[in-house]
């Protein structure tokens, strides 16, 4: 995993609610995520409750194995590699996800 892919999150833990972009995000494109941040995705997913079912594209089903397509999720074409997570609500002061943040799941 890369030092950039984890800065992401914990700005994303100081931030929470703030779009973070790493590298270049408006790249057009057909990315592939990678296994292992698929992985941590998912693993990030277990620790939250997801009342309004923000998350629920993420999910480890057969045709639905590229995070990349998920929503709330963009990633870099050329490496397959999360460039942000948009994990902000539509509402202010909305708590669409609520929980402990498994940092390890990013290590």
């Amino acid at each position: 995993m890369t030092a950039s892919f984890l800065r992401t999150f914990y700005i994303l833990l100081l931030l929470s609610g703030i779009n973070v972009t790493l590298n270049n995000s408006s790249e057009i494109g057909e990315p592939k995520c990678t296994e292992t941040e698929r992985k941590a995705l998912l693993t990030f997913k277990q620790s939250l409750v997801d009342d309004f079912g923000t998350l629920s594209t993420w999910t480890n089903h057969l045709n639905n194995t590229d995070c990349c397509k998920w929503k709330h999720i963009q990633c870099n074409h050329q490496t397959g590699h999360v460039n942000l997570l948009d994990l902000h609500g539509n509402y202010p002061y909305t708590p669409y996800l609520r929980g402990a943040i498994n940092v390890t799941s990013f290590i």
